[in-house]
């Protein structure tokens, strides 16, 4: 076989390769979910106002998956990346993404444990249902957002204890 001729399959072959495993990497979520019910939940649910912590934060919170079938259980990573210690309750919000809006979803549910410590450089993971937070989920583009507060912030007003909480949020996709 010609030399160039080998060369040029060679190439068309390793472009077609590197295309998979880039489409592959990079997933596409579309989402069906009719308008309508979107501009319903749109006028039904409250507009978020949580801010969430920098880029330059102290822990990063993902999803061990971007894209999830409702009804699954989906693993909530933190990733303290620094030396501080940080400890959070079990509640959550739930928020959907509607025309690049985020709002506020109802829930009646928190984690499966009833709160977390996350050590300097650790990682630690909390499992969350998709069936039991009092919420019909539908297809679409949702977060996680946990608050957590460094150990070392308790400030003390009289008898009475506050933190300073910082909120990070966890992107994730439902699909039927």
């Amino acid at each position: 076989m010609n030399k160039k001729i080998l060369a040029a399959v060679l190439l068309i072959y390793f472009l077609a390769i590197g295309y998979i495993m880039y489409s592959n990497s990079h997933l596409v979520y579309v989402n069906n979910t009719d308008p309508e019910i979107l501009e319903q939940l749109r006028n039904h649910l409250e507009p978020s106002d949580t801010k969430i912590a920098a880029d330059n934060a102290k822990i990063i919170l993902r999803t061990t998956k971007k894209i999830y079938e409702i009804g699954d259980t989906i693993t909530v990573v933190f990733e303290n990346i620094s030396p501080v210690t940080f400890i959070g309750g079990w509640d959550a919000i739930y928020e959907i993404n509607i025309d690049g809006e985020w709002y506020v979803v109802p829930n009646m549910a928190g984690w499966h444990q009833l709160g977390i410590m996350i050590y300097p450089w650790d990682v630690a993971t909390v499992e969350m249902r998709t069936d039991n937070i009092g919420f019909d989920w539908i297809p679409g583009h949702y977060r996680i957002i946990k608050s957590v507060f460094a150990e070392s912030s308790a400030k003390t007003v009289g008898s009475s204890i506050f933190y300073d909480y910082e909120y990070y949020a966890a992107e994730f996709y439902l699909k039927n």
